[in-house]
C-alpha cells in the first residue's frame, strides 16, 4: 500500500513541474559574480607593463620613473619597493628607507618621477661623504646603481697647521706663561723662564719686560720698569714712575702692555692668584702719562676656560685663547665651539685660521666622569686623514679648549657611536689629554 502512496506523488510531481512556467533568470550566472573589483584591477595590472628608468637631475641625491604605454595611477605603486645603503668611510653600512627621505612625486599620465631630495636626519648617513646605492624594484624590473661619492669640498688647511704642545721632558725648564704682542698686534702667550725677583708677581713683571724667543714679537712687546708692585686680598697694585714711560706714551703701544699684563696673572692659582690690578703713577691715579690711558678704574683678571684658537704665522702655529662662556647644556655649548673653529674670523682681527672644515658635523657631546665624548659626522676622517699637522693641531686644540673647562680632564672622539683609535697614520691615544706646554720659547726647548 506505501508503494502504491509514493508512486502516486511521484506522478503528480513530473505533471505539476510540465506545466508550471520556470523563471531561467534565478539561474543565470554573470561572470562578475565569479570576478570582483579587486580581481579585476590585477588583471589590469598584470596586463600592464611598467618599466623603470634612472634619470639625471643635479639638484636631487636620486632620481627614477615609472614608465608605461598606459595610464600609471595609484594602484600601480604598491608593488613599488626602494632602499639606499650608505657605507661611510669607515666601511659601516646603513640601509635606509623611502621613508628615511624627503621626496617629491611628479605624476603624468604614462610616467611618475620620483625625486629623492635629501635624508630627513643627516645623523642617518652623510651623503656627501659616503658612498650610496640605490635599489629600486617593480615586479621584474629593478635598478641597482651607485651614486658616486660627492667630492671633498675644495676646502685646504692653512700651510703650516700643526700642534705646537710640548710635554714636560721636551723643555729644559720650568715654564710660565707670558703675554707678548706679535707683530700684527696680537697677544700672544709665550712660555718662558720667570726671571728671578722677590716675588711671584715682580718675577712676572720682570719677565715681561725681557722679548723672548719666539716668533715676530715686537720689542714693545715688554712692561715699563715698575717702581714697586703688592698684592692683597687678590687686588694686585702697580706703581709706576712718569719718568720711565717716555717710550710708552703712544696710546696704541701702552694698551698693549697692559693687555699683556693683565692677561698675564691669568695663570696665578691659590695664593697668587690675581682677580684685578691697580695702577697708579708717581702715586696717583689720574695721570695721562700712560698712553693716556685711564687708570683710575680697576681691570679685573678672567680666570675662566678659553677657546684655543689657531694662528698661523710664517707656517709655525700659534695658539691664541680667547675667553669661552661656560654653558650648562654641554651638547650645546661643545658645538657652539666647533662652529667658533668653523669661523674664526670674528676674532684675532681675522688673522686665525679655520681648524675645522666646514661641513664636519658634531653630532652630541656627551660627559663620563671627566671625560667628555665626541661623536662627529663620518667626514671627519676623509679630512684628516692624509694631513698630519692638522690631526695634530685639531687633536691639540679641541684639548687646550675642553681641559679648560674645570669639570673635563680629557676627550675621546667617537664616528657612529665607535671610538676612534686611528686618524690616517696617526695614533690618537684615547683619552685625549692636554701638552703642559704650548708657545713655547724656543731658548727652552729640549735638544
Amino acid at each position: 500500500m506505501k508503494k502504491i502512496f509514493t508512486l502516486i506523488l511521484f506522478v503528480l510531481l513530473i505533471i505539476t513541474t510540465s506545466i508550471m512556467p520556470i523563471n531561467t533568470k534565478a539561474f543565470h550566472t554573470s561572470t562578475e559574480s565569479i570576478f570582483n573589483k579587486t580581481d579585476a584591477e590585477a588583471v589590469s595590472k598584470l596586463s600592464k607593463t611598467i618599466n623603470l628608468k634612472q634619470l639625471q637631475n643635479t639638484d636631487d641625491m636620486y632620481t627614477f620613473a615609472l614608465i608605461s604605454e598606459q595610464n600609471i595611477n595609484d594602484d600601480d605603486l604598491s608593488d613599488l619597493s626602494f632602499k639606499a645603503i650608505c657605507t661611510n668611510e669607515a666601511g659601516v653600512s646603513k640601509t635606509l628607507s623611502l621613508a628615511d627621505f624627503n621626496y617629491e612625486i611628479d605624476k603624468k599620465e604614462k610616467q611618475i618621477i620620483y625625486h629623492i631630495n635629501n635624508l630627513k636626519d643627516k645623523k642617518l648617513c652623510n651623503a656627501n661623504k659616503s658612498e650610496m646605492v640605490y635599489s629600486v624594484n617593480y615586479g621584474a624590473e629593478s635598478l641597482n646603481t651607485a651614486k658616486p661619492a660627492a667630492k671633498q669640498s675644495n676646502f685646504e688647511f692653512a700651510a703650516g697647521l700643526n700642534g705646537n704642545g710640548k710635554m714636560a721632558n721636551q723643555v729644559t725648564e720650568a715654564l710660565t706663561p707670558i703675554y707678548y704682542t706679535d707683530s700684527n698686534n696680537l697677544s700672544i702667550p709665550v712660555y718662558t723662564k720667570l726671571e728671578p725677583a722677590r716675588n711671584y708677581y715682580r718675577s712676572v713683571l720682570v719677565t715681561m719686560a725681557k722679548t723672548p724667543h719666539y716668533t715676530n714679537l715686537k720689542e714693545y712687546a715688554r712692561f715699563p720698569k715698575v717702581s714697586n708692585v703688592w698684592q692683597y686680598s687678590g687686588n694686585l697694585t702697580i706703581q709706576l714712575n712718569e719718568s720711565d714711560l717716555t717710550e710708552f706714551s703712544e696710546q696704541v703701544k701702552a694698551k698693549a702692555c697692559l693687555n699683556n699684563l693683565v692677561k698675564s696673572f691669568e695663570f696665578g692659582q691659590n695664593e697668587l692668584t690675581v682677580n684685578k690690578i691697580s695702577i697708579s703713577i708717581d702715586g696717583a691715579r689720574t695721570s695721562k702719562a700712560f698712553g693716556g690711558i685711564d687708570i683710575a678704574r680697576d681691570y679685573p683678571v678672567y680666570h675662566g676656560a678659553k677657546i684655543f684658537l689657531p694662528y698661523v704665522k710664517n707656517e709655525e702655529t700659534i695658539w691664541y685663547p680667547i675667553p669661552l662662556q661656560d654653558n650648562a647644556d654641554f651638547d650645546a655649548l661643545a658645538k657652539s665651539i666647533v662652529e667658533i673653529y668653523k669661523n674664526p674670523n670674528a676674532y684675532g682681527d681675522g688673522l686665525l685660521t679655520q681648524l675645522i672644515p666646514d661641513d664636519v658635523e658634531l653630532e652630541s657631546a656627551t660627559i663620563e666622569g671627566k671625560t667628555a665624548r665626541f661623536n662627529f659626522s663620518d667626514n671627519l676622517l676623509s679630512y684628516y686623514e692624509n694631513n698630519l699637522g692638522a690631526t695634530a693641531a685639531f687633536c691639540e686644540g679641541m684639548a687646550l679648549t675642553f681641559s679648560s673647562l674645570p669639570y673635563i680632564e680629557n676627550y675621546e672622539i667617537y664616528i657612529n657611536d665607535k671610538l676612534i683609535t686611528q686618524i690616517g697614520d696617526a695614533i690618537v691615544y684615547n683619552p685625549v689629554g692636554p701638552p703642559v706646554y704650548y708657545n713655547v720659547d724656543k731658548d727652552y726647548l729640549a735638544k
